[in-house]
């Protein structure tokens, strides 16, 4: 579960990564913020996280399932 800081922190980075605002990051957009946010996950790893997660194949996601993956993130890698 994500604290009030670090969900503040995640909508942060989530709208300065949406770039058009249409409320979705692209794969590379979601990369560099997970490295930003989880130091040590690998650009396979985010990748793979990216197709449990976009449902729909566009290989985007919105913020919901940026939260999402987030949290599943944190509890498979603890710091």
């Amino acid at each position: 579960m994500l604290t009030a800081q670090q969900q503040t922190q995640v909508q942060d980075i989530f709208e300065s990564l949406d770039g058009n605002s249409d409320g979705k990051i692209g794969p590379a957009e979601c990369t560099f913020a997970l490295q930003t946010f989880l130091n040590d996950i690998s650009e396979t790893d985010v990748r793979d996280y990216i197709q449990l997660i976009c449902t729909d194949g566009s290989g985007e996601i919105g913020m919901i399932d940026f939260v999402q993956m987030l949290t599943s993130m944190e509890a498979n890698n603890p710091r």
